[in-house]
């Protein structure tokens, strides 16, 4: 398949690209708001469960807007490797989301909170797969992806 003969980003690849940036957007301003905390786990006035938090949630949220980002790179380059990666990034996604419940469950305090975030969780596995059964079935995207 030549350059000109390439699909056009469209249909559902739109969404995913708004998606994808707003994921970064949103990630970014969590990191920069969960700064105070890391400077507080550094100075040893955490107990060891939340100072292994804070540090799970700044490598973890780190990595995905890292991931993110280099997604959003091999999505408008329409690199071959975007939907290989894509998958990776989806399945640490839904790894990293499933630790930080897990974690936050092993705090009482958090874990005793009505609002506690099971609800999101399934959410972010639910549309995740979604993810991967369109990236993996669809032409649209076989076709786009092909430098």
């Amino acid at each position: 398949m030549t350059p000109q003969s390439q699909q056009r980003i469209g249909g559902w690849l739109i969404l995913l690209a708004i998606a994808l940036v707003l994921f970064a957007i949103r990630t970014a301003i969590y990191l920069i708001a969960l700064s105070p905390a890391v400077r507080i786990a550094f100075s040893g006035a955490l107990g060891a469960v939340w100072t292994f938090g804070v540090f799970y949630e700044l490598a973890g949220n780190a990595l995905l807007f890292i991931g993110a980002v280099l997604l959003l790179v091999l999505f408008f380059m329409r690199r071959r490797v975007f939907t290989r990666a894509a998958l990776a990034f989806l399945a640490v996604f839904v790894v990293f989301t499933a630790g930080d419940l897990l974690l936050g469950l092993s705090v009482p305090e958090i874990a005793a909170r009505p609002t506690f975030p099971w609800r999101s969780t399934l959410f972010i596995a639910a549309g995740s797969a979604i993810a991967v059964w369109y990236l993996t079935t669809s032409e649209r995207v076989r076709g786009t992806f092909t430098r």
